[in-house]
């Protein structure tokens, strides 16, 4: 047998180690595996150790695979979807990608049992490194491993720059990559196209993608000029090339949501949600895309479907790592607008039925939160309750009793609860009152989309109109009544409390006005007594303001004294 000789051995050396560096060795890795059937763990483990692994840990929740790889940088993470009561694998990457907790080049599987086409879509729109169904063997595990550590390898500097989230540089890497003749050509395209639509380079990402079609159909490559024909404003060019990716393929739930939005953009609101709706169905656990189908709904009036999304949320965020009040108050304020909007009285009553359930699981949950007063968020529900019913005083009573210890103290309270008694005081054309928190709230960094938008609501539209028209009517009135036209004053009094029959400062200013023709008439007035006694019962027991109550403690007087002798 001929000697390789020097040169060959050096040759074979190299050779060695270039497959050496290709191929990932499980022997020096750090691996976690989080499942929480104990059989499952063993028998991987069992894999793993035939594939040459030395090091692995284990977790069987979410919040202990946390804390795990806050304690170890691991260089491979098997995580199954489907980890009990709380929290799954999706929402475990999400997190530990939100807070750094994966190293860049660990390798992050999604392992599940369940095949059913919404779990695997589900799963999959968080983009882990790979997938793989259970059963499988450590062959078949192992191959999907390699060709990752491939990937991961060749692309080193993209994925390094992608996680630095320095858009410009990714795109650079891809494009140095592409001058290769990468075997990850479309992967490159696809992420090249992504990081030109991030730096809003809309035009350069419009004519790749062009070029990409143009050269061969590709499903991703359809989908992504959609999004930024959407971007454009080019509508029509974005429904066209979306239905055709969603009538070849009825399972790209990105097209949906895309095209959802384009149809609502050009105005077809009720197509957009029949659309959303879909993707919703094929994948349900992603908050973002159950906010859009609610802000849809709402917007077409289907608010029975606004509350199915927003209650989806709810039940979604308590079983993340970042639930909120503000779900949970999305969700009741969802279930009060419903309610209003029905007709029928008793399915009026059924539909606000839900509030006092989600009140009941509320207080177990978001009520643990510490900065979360949940008492007074509790009252300003039910005062809301009575509110869609159409029990005006009992809302009123019930209400400024629940703020009674922050009425006057807005700084104190938390922007969940702020905003909630703004619509909750708006709502019984408690103005002022609402103002003044809506003051504080601006200088407030911290809020939901969904309560933002609808705090500009209320700012805006039949809302801001009613506002305006109930101040310049008891503008009027007070302009009246510094000129001693007492009649004119309670005339305009009158008609602002119309606007706002629960209004306390117009009560009072009715009072007053309506006190003094009734002092000054030649004969006791019993009309302008009932109309006094009116004013009287929508302010008597409740919290007020300490301006306020100074006035109504001595108008009471005043009207006792003016009516003494007429009183049996």
């Amino acid at each position: 047998m001929r000697s390789l000789g020097r040169v060959g051995l050096f040759a074979c050396h190299f050779r060695n180690k270039a497959l050496e560096k290709s191929v990932y060795s499980y022997k020096n890795k750090r691996i976690l595996i989080v499942d929480d059937q104990r059989a499952f763990q063993v028998m991987l483990k069992a894999m793993l150790t035939n594939l040459g692994a030395k090091h692995i840990f284990f977790a069987d929740t979410a919040e202990t695979a946390v804390k795990q790889c806050r304690d170890n940088k691991f260089d491979l993470l098997l995580v199954d979807y489907n980890l009990g009561s709380g929290k799954n694998g999706r929402q475990l990457l999400e997190y530990l990608r939100n807070n750094d907790l994966v190293p860049k080049h660990a390798i992050f599987f999604i392992v599940t049992g369940d095949n059913s086409r919404s779990m695997v879509l589900t799963a999959l729109e968080l983009e882990p490194d790979d997938y793989i169904m259970k059963p499988f063997s450590h062959n078949q595990l192992d191959t999907r491993v390699q060709r990752c550590f491939r990937k991961k390898n060749e692309l080193t500097d993209v994925f390094n720059a992608l996680r630095s989230k320095d858009y410009a540089q990714t795109a650079l890497s891809c494009r140095e990559q592409l001058k290769k003749d990468t075997r990850y050509k479309n992967f490159c395209r696809n992420l090249l196209a992504e990081m030109l639509i991030r730096t809003e380079d809309y035009d350069a990402a419009q004519a790749l993608l062009e070029s990409i079609v143009k050269e061969r159909e590709f499903t991703w490559a359809n989908i992504t000029l959609g999004k930024v024909y959407f971007l454009q404003k080019q509508l029509d060019k974005a429904i066209g090339v979306l239905e055709r990716v969603i009538k070849t393929n009825s399972l790209m739930i990105e097209a949906y949501e895309w095209l959802g939005r384009a149809y609502e953009e050009k105005g077809q609101a009720e197509k957009a949600l029949t659309i959303v709706t879909r993707a919703a169905e094929l994948a349900y656990h992603n908050v973002d895309r159950h906010k859009l189908l609610a802000r849809i709904a709402t917007e077409v009036e289907e608010f029975d479907v606004a509350k199915d999304s927003y209650g989806a949320i709810l039940q979604l965020s308590r079983n993340s790592f970042y639930p909120a009040p503000a779900h949970l108050a999305n969700y009741v304020r969802s279930i009060i607008t419903a309610a209003k909007h029905a007709e029928d009285p008793v399915r009026r009553n059924r539909i606000l039925q839900d509030v006092h359930s989600a009140l009941f699981k509320g207080r177990h949950e978001e009520g643990q939160e510490e900065d979360f007063d949940f008492d007074i968020f509790e009252g300003i529900c039910h005062a809301r309750v009575h509110e869609a019913k159409g029990e005006m005083l009992k809302a009123k009573r019930t209400l400024l009793q629940s703020l009674a210890p922050i009425l006057e103290h807005h700084d104190e309270a938390g922007t969940p609860i702020l905003s909630e008694s703004v619509f909750a005081l708006a709502g019984i054309g408690e103005f002022e009152y609402a103002e003044e928190m809506l003051e504080t709230l601006a200088n407030r960094d911290v809020m939901d989309e969904v309560t933002s938008n609808a705090l500009k609501e209320t700012q805006q539209g039949e809302q801001k109109k009613i506002m305006d028209e109930f101040k310049s009517l008891n503008a009027m009135g007070k302009k009246a009544y510094d000129h001693q036209d007492f009649e004119a004053a309670k005339s305009y009094f009158t008609r602002a409390l119309k606007k706002a029959p629960m209004n306390s400062g117009a009560a009072i200013n009715k009072l007053q006005a309506t006190l003094k023709l009734l002092t000054q008439a030649k004969r006791f007035n019993q009309n302008l007594a009932d109309e006094a006694e009116d004013c009287i019962s929508i302010l008597e027991g409740v919290p007020l303001s300490q301006t306020h109550r100074e006035r109504f403690l001595q108008l009471k007087e005043d009207y006792r004294q003016a009516t003494r002798p007429t009183k049996k």
